[in-house]
């Protein structure tokens, strides 16, 4: 048996995931291979159970309103905030019964974090979040206009 080569590897800037060109060559991207890359999972700034504001959008989608994260798809760099990108979902009648009928469900779709920004409830304004140590060395979010905390 022969040993084995190595294959050649390229490095290129476009593929995330590694992918394997006719002759054996594999092309992976710089990003899986650099050290301390942010690019391959975007970072989240809300958690579930927080108030945010929709910063940009339509009108459709609710911007300038407020609601409350109820969950976080950090995979994908989305959230599914309460009440707002309200979603037309038709659903159709299922069973045999003649009396049965579908309906219309209004869902919530998810929206990108980087299009919400925090609420702070005690100043009433969106915020950017500041990191402050508290006593027993725990990160708790404050608001940059009231320094108000915004974790309990």
């Amino acid at each position: 048996m022969k040993p084995q080569q190595s294959k050649a590897l390229s490095y290129a800037k476009a593929p995330i995931s590694k992918k394997i060109k006719p002759g054996g060559k594999t092309v992976v991207s710089q990003a899986l291979v650099k050290h301390g890359v942010s690019n391959l999972i975007p970072k989240i700034h809300v958690k579930r159970g927080d108030i945010v504001m929709l910063m940009s959008g339509s009108k459709k989608m609710g911007i300038k309103t407020t609601g409350k994260v109820t969950r976080c798809m950090p995979k994908f760099g989305k959230v599914i905030v309460e009440g707002l990108n309200l979603q037309t979902h038709y659903v159709k009648p299922r069973g045999m019964q003649q009396n049965e009928s579908g309906e219309i469900k209004k869902i919530e779709g998810p929206i990108f974090a980087s299009k919400l920004m925090l609420y702070c409830t005690a100043c009433k304004k969106p915020t950017r979040a500041k990191q402050v140590v508290n006593a027993k060395g725990k990160k708790i979010r404050h608001c940059r206009h009231c320094n108000e905390a915004i974790d309990g």
